[in-house]
């Protein structure tokens, strides 16, 4: 579990510092690129898309951002490099140190999903990945809270970078 916490942390602290978008903002332009998501039935929109080098340190790999204010973020680990198709997002604790890709959704203090006490961060447990161009995406996934694994939450999003 320490390597999960450290890949989270990489990406949660490049994120927070590249915050600039509000919940239900409209159309804001970012020169990293632009992205939202929707957790459940909670939109967050006009997000900052950050692409870094994989926190996992394979080569030609990728993990991508999308930030939006407070500083809930939805984490994509070893974003599939093709320009089209559909991805498997794979359940979190089975693919850890893997180049398979993952997701994690992060929210923060005083937000409505916040909730440390089960764990913190919401993990993938299934999903889908379309790639719309060599840098442009869109998804759909299943997480959940790795203390109570059982209930599940839908994430979708798009963004590119």
């Amino acid at each position: 579990m320490t390597s999960y916490f450290k890949y989270c942390t990489n990406l949660l602290t490049i994120a927070l510092i590249l915050i600039s978008c509000n919940k239900n903002a409209e159309n804001l332009i970012s020169p990293l690129g632009k992205g939202s998501f929707t957790f459940e039935t909670e939109k967050y929109e006009g997000g900052i898309v950050i692409k870094i080098p994989s926190s996992s340190g394979f080569l030609n790999e990728y993990d991508v951002s999308i930030s939006c204010s407070p500083g809930n973020a939805v984490l994509i680990y070893n974003m599939p490099n093709s320009s089209s198709g559909n991805f498997s997002i794979y359940d979190a604790p089975s693919v850890l140190s893997t180049n398979k890709t993952w997701l994690g959704v992060v929210f923060q203090p005083n937000t409505t999903f916040y909730n440390p006490a089960l764990g913190g961060m919401l993990v993938s447990s299934s999903g889908t990945i379309t790639k719309t161009g060599s840098n442009s995406f869109t998804f759909t996934c299943q997480v959940y809270y790795q203390l109570k694994p059982s209930t599940k939450y839908t994430v979708t999003g798009k963004g590119s970078y």
